[in-house]
């Protein structure tokens, strides 16, 4: 499945994977309806060999905060080849948005890295940019951002405990939030619940409430259509049934189809691979042992 033309066989001390952590943030009161969750990923000591310092995410529906906060991550996209470390590098702190293909990333060496993840509309509503414009793009926070959010750009340090950072992250962001916050702010349980009332009361809020005017809005806050925050919604769904069924002697990947709605089998894995990027199969087989899949594996606590 993966290229192995740059791998480095050759790994300077001896790598333990036990040393790779993942963690996941959870935003306290005042701010869940703005933060989606925040995820920690720190292979300080693990020494890590080249293949497995690859990240693989799929696609999201979220602007993120991301702090690089030791070490280098270089992002892949469509004009990159496939050398990772020829990929462009990634700001310290990163502004991104929303994408509809799957990202891959991939680490020089150690990182210690903290990403922050906006529900839809709160983004646009916490700092006045809409997220059709970070809709697959990254920017560098420090000159994108408005300037009342420079101290929360500082909030992480290589030496510090990452719960501290983000205690103090919030407090910079808790007075901005109450300033701005919308009216139709919800504290949704999950992407599904948000939209079932989030979209209805973005139905019933503001000036124009054709069709079009709500697609608009809709477009506008959360930089996707309503469609494509349907399709993210369907594969939540669809992904929590996975690791639920995961390990059952009954598993199948036809059954899950039937389950969700699939015409078939192979209608779920084209919705499955324009997610990830990998077929079904590959993600089971891969799920357990891939380091690069920590990610997934994290979204387990997630769900």
């Amino acid at each position: 499945m993966f290229d192995d033309s740059f791998v480095e066989r050759e790994v300077i001390g001896r790598a333990d994977k036990s040393k790779a952590k993942a963690k996941l943030l959870w935003p306290d009161t005042p701010l869940a309806s703005c933060i989606a969750t925040g995820v920690v990923r720190d292979t300080r000591g693990a020494n890590l060999c080249f293949e497995d310092r690859y990240n693989n995410f799929s696609t999201s529906p979220y602007c993120a905060l991301s702090w690089i906060v030791e070490g280098t991550v270089r992002v892949s996209n469509n004009s990159t080849g496939i050398d990772p470390r020829e990929w462009p590098l990634m700001p310290k702190v990163a502004v991104s948005g929303p994408t509809d293909t799957p990202t891959v990333s991939w680490n020089d060496a150690d990182v210690f890295a903290v990403t922050i993840g906006f529900l839809p509309d709160a983004w646009f509503a916490l700092t006045g940019i809409s997220a059709a414009k970070v809709a697959n793009e990254i920017f560098d926070a420090h000159e994108f951002l408005p300037p009342e959010f420079a101290p929360s750009l500082k909030c992480f340090s290589p030496t510090e405990d990452v719960d501290e950072g983000f205690q103090r992250l919030q407090d910079c962001l808790i007075p901005i939030w109450r300033r701005n916050r919308p009216t139709h702010a919800i504290i949704p349980n999950d992407l599904s619940d948000w939209i079932n009332r989030g979209l209805a009361k973005l139905a019933t809020n503001g000036v124009g409430k054709s069709t079009r005017q709500l697609q608009r809005r809709i477009k506008q806050w959360t930089g996707l259509t309503r469609r494509e925050i349907q399709a993210h919604s369907r594969g939540e769904e669809l992904y929590k049934s996975f690791l639920a069924s995961r390990g059952d002697t009954s598993f199948s990947i036809s059954q899950l189809a039937a389950e969700h709605g699939y015409a078939d089998q192979s209608h779920l894995g084209r919705d499955v691979k324009r997610i990830t990027g990998m077929s079904p199969k590959q993600i089971d087989d891969l799920f357990d042992h891939e380091e690069r899949f920590w990610y997934y594996r994290l979204l387990k606590d997630f769900y």
